[in-house]
């Protein structure tokens, strides 16, 4: 299992995906903040985003992997969030970069949503505000990155 594992992440470096998960903070600091760091994900490998709940906010869980070239960015928004806007957002860099909206979506009747993109550039997942909840973000961004 291990000779499977290290041959398939030789093949990933080789073929040049890989995508960087940018660290999420303990603090209120907005995503792309100068305290992220970058750790690598390998093809089909789900790398999630630890979950930090801020007061008045939806919990905006995001998991990203690699397919063939594609990132696939895959989460959940609760509470109370079902077949609601989830809007995909991209910044060519995360600091001091503004976020454009690239890709809208409707969550499912449990709030998870899914997002499939090709261009390099940090992302992260925005839910609206409304019903006492302030508009909330991801807890961190994604930096997907073709070689």
């Amino acid at each position: 299992m291990t000779r499977i594992l290290a041959l398939a992440a030789s093949l990933a470096v080789a073929l040049g995906l890989m995508a960087y998960a940018g660290t999420p903070t303990a603090s209120a600091e907005p995503t792309g903040s100068k305290t992220a760091a970058s750790t690598p994900v390998l093809p089909r490998a789900k790398q999630c985003l630890a979950v930090v709940k801020q007061p008045r906010t939806r919990q905006v869980n995001l998991c990203a992997s690699m397919r063939r070239g594609t990132g696939i960015l895959t989460g959940r928004v609760f509470p109370k969030y079902k077949r609601k806007l989830a809007i995909l957002e991209r910044a060519a860099c995360a600091k001091g970069c503004t976020w454009r909206t690239v890709k809208r979506d409707r969550t499912t009747k449990r709030g998870k949503f899914r997002f499939t993109v090709r261009a390099e550039g940090h992302y992260r997942v925005k839910a609206r505000r409304g019903q006492g909840f302030k508009k909330s973000y991801s807890d961190g961004s994604f930096h997907l990155v073709r070689y």
